[in-house]
């Protein structure tokens, strides 16, 4: 091989590497923002204004599995969340600081006049909406410890 072709495999061979670094790069500020608990890595979507947790999940058609939608509250209070406009189950995973206090299952998708609401019982700040079943199948429960991995800014 002459020396031209030699430099032009090592140029492509650089270029591919780069590129994979940057792929690797985008996924890991792509799963930046998540929760560990019982650990469980769960990718979040954060929601902290008064109209975004008013929508919440609403009119969605899914949620992709190890995530949730975690809510922020703007202080700490008895926690009461409806399934307005819900195209899905869901658990709600109700927490005070870094601790589970409460897991509401199998709440079952209503239109756009909701029946129920579901409330924490006791006071939280934080709230973590799941796919069905995602709690059972991790043993999320009361009592159990979570870990913020995010910035806000």
């Amino acid at each position: 091989m002459n020396k031209f072709l030699k430099t032009i495999i090592l140029v492509v061979l650089v270029v591919i590497f780069l590129l994979i670094d940057f792929v690797l790069l985008m996924k890991y500020l792509d799963d930046s923002k998540y929760v560990i608990i019982n650990n469980k890595k769960i990718r979040v979507e954060i929601v902290n204004t008064e109209e975004s947790r008013r929508l919440g999940l609403s009119g969605r058609d899914d949620l992709s599995s190890n995530s949730g939608m975690l809510f922020l509250m703007d202080k700490v209070t008895i926690g009461n969340f409806w399934m307005k406009n819900m195209n899905f189950p869901l658990y709600i995973i109700w927490i005070n600081d870094d601790t589970v206090v409460k897991v509401s299952p199998d709440l079952a998708p209503e239109g756009n006049n909701p029946e129920n609401t579901y409330s924490s019982d006791s006071p939280i700040n934080v709230v973590l909406e799941v796919n069905a079943g995602f709690a059972e199948e991790y043993d999320i429960k009361a009592g159990d410890k979570v870990e913020y991995k995010f910035n806000l800014e």
